[in-house]
C-alpha cells in the first residue's frame, strides 16, 4: 500500500524485486532529515542492491506510492539466475542505465534551471510516465512534498508554483496529486 517500504537504506540486501504492478519511490535520506527522490520505479523495473552482491546493503528506501506488487527472489537465487541468462543481465543493465541518464538529466537542471523550469519539467516528464488519464486530464499521484524531493526545491516553492500554474489554468493541485490541464504551457515554462 501507499507509503509501505519495500526495503531501506543500509539494510542487509537479501532480496531483488521485479515490480509487476504499481509505482515505488527511489529515494535516500540525508543526515539533516531531508529526502531526496532519485526516480519512480515502474512495472518492469528490479529493485535491489546494483552489483547482487550479499556483502552489500540497499544504497536506497524504496517506498510504495500506489498498491504495488512484486516478484521477490533471494539475492543468492537471483546472481544464480543472471549469470545464466544474459538477456536477463543485459535488460538490468538497460533499467540501470535508463535510471542514470535520468539523474544526470535532473542534476544537470539543478545546475542551470530555474526552480520554475525544473518543476516544469518534472511534471512534462511525470506526465507521459507516470500520468493517469481522468476526464481528458492527466493526474499525477505525487504530492508536492515529493515533487520537491524530485527538483531539488522547497515545499514552499513548490506549493507557490502550483498555486500560481493554477490560477493560470495549467494545472490543479490538490494534496496528493497534481492534474495536468495544459502540458504545452507546462512544456514552453521547462524551457
Amino acid at each position: 500500500m501507499r507509503g509501505e517500504m519495500v526495503c531501506m537504506e543500509g539494510d542487509p540486501a537479501r532480496e531483488v524485486y521485479l515490480l509487476t504492478s504499481g509505482v515505488v519511490k527511489v529515494m535516500k535520506c540525508v543526515a539533516d532529515g531531508q529526502t531526496v527522490i532519485f526516480g519512480l520505479g515502474l512495472p518492469g523495473d528490479v529493485i535491489g542492491p546494483s552489483n547482487h552482491s550479499t556483502e552489500c546493503g540497499y544504497s536506497t528506501t524504496i517506498e510504495a506510492l500506489r498498491p504495488t506488487q512484486a516478484l521477490a527472489w533471494r539475492l543468492h537465487d537471483f546472481k544464480s539466475i543472471v549469470e545464466r541468462c544474459p538477456a536477463m543481465s543485459q535488460n538490468i543493465l538497460r533499467i540501470q542505465h535508463g535510471n542514470l541518464l535520468e539523474i544526470e538529466e535532473r542534476f544537470c537542471e539543478m545546475a542551470t534551471k530555474t526552480v520554475s523550469q525544473r518543476l516544469a519539467r518534472q511534471l512534462v516528464r511525470l506526465h507521459g510516465k507516470l500520468g493517469r488519464s481522468t476526464d481528458g486530464l492527466t493526474e499525477i499521484s505525487l504530492s508536492r512534498e515529493e515533487l520537491a524531493q524530485m527538483t531539488g526545491t522547497t515545499l514552499f516553492s513548490t506549493s507557490r508554483l502550483l498555486a500560481e500554474w493554477e490560477t493560470r489554468g495549467f494545472v490543479r493541485s490538490r494534496r496528493e496529486a497534481v492534474t495536468i490541464c495544459d502540458p504545452e504551457s507546462l512544456n514552453a515554462l521547462s524551457e
